[in-house]
């Protein structure tokens, strides 16, 4: 069983028919060579923009920790509004592609969430360690990363609810087009990620970062004082 989604609109149909070329299209910048024995070459990335600390496109009372990374489904986000400062904020790191086979491998697939809507961060976390009980190793979503042209947690963003190449697997809502979820910075690079940062450095971020700090630097108005 796979995370399904709904049939696209006729205008997404037409604007794919126009694009054709650009979907179909492989660049060597967006894919990591350290990810080279992953499929979905053709196409595809391992570089997603950071959507926050949350799995929501937006922050509500039911998401509080959600809507305040740097790239949105819901609209640009200008300098002004990065009020933590350019230099303390993530703008892009990296994500192993999907394993396109069975069982789901916890480092690069992503489980379905079975547990309804949630709320926090946190809550994400909890949903996806269900999600990943053994009995449902063949339900989800195998094909991250296959294309860099669409938008969305399962192609080309991630989330900071928990550290680089954490230990809780992935997972997603079914059923939607741009789906909710947890969808952690991993790679295969010994002891860590890469991450451009929003003042267009470049950091080596190791995954026994704290939580507390990698959430900061996901978010562009939390106040906190990352360093």
């Amino acid at each position: 069983m796979t995370i399904a989604y709904p049939p696209p609109e006729p205008d997404e149909l037409r604007a794919a028919a126009i694009h054709t070329t650009a979907l179909s299209a492989s660049i060597a910048l967006f894919l990591c060579p350290s990810d080279a024995g992953a499929p979905f070459e053709d196409g595809g990335t391992n570089y997603r923009g950071n959507s926050g600390v949350g799995g929501y496109p937006a922050r509500s009372y039911l998401h509080p920790d959600s809507g305040n990374g740097l790239l949105q489904e819901l609209g640009l986000i200008r300098p002004a509004q990065v009020v933590d400062g350019l230099s303390h904020t993530a703008a892009f790191s990296e994500r192993l592609r999907g394993s396109g086979g069975q069982p789901l491998k916890p480092d690069r697939d992503y489980w379905v969430i079975r547990t309804g809507i949630y709320g926090t961060a946190d809550d994400g976390l909890m949903a996806c360690r269900i999600a990943a009980r053994p009995f449902f190793d063949d339900d989800g979503f195998r094909l991250a990363g296959d294309h860099w042209f669409w938008e969305g947690l399962d192609r080309t963003f991630y989330t900071h609810a928990q550290a680089p190449n954490g230990i809780i697997p992935d997972c997603l809502q079914g059923a939607l087009k741009t789906p909710t979820g947890v969808s952690t910075a991993r790679s295969q690079h010994p002891g860590g990620v890469n991450v451009l940062m929003a003042d267009a450095s470049v950091r080596f971020v190791g995954e026994t970062i704290t939580q507390a700090v990698w959430r900061g630097l996901g978010t562009r108005n939390g106040g906190e004082l990352v360093d």
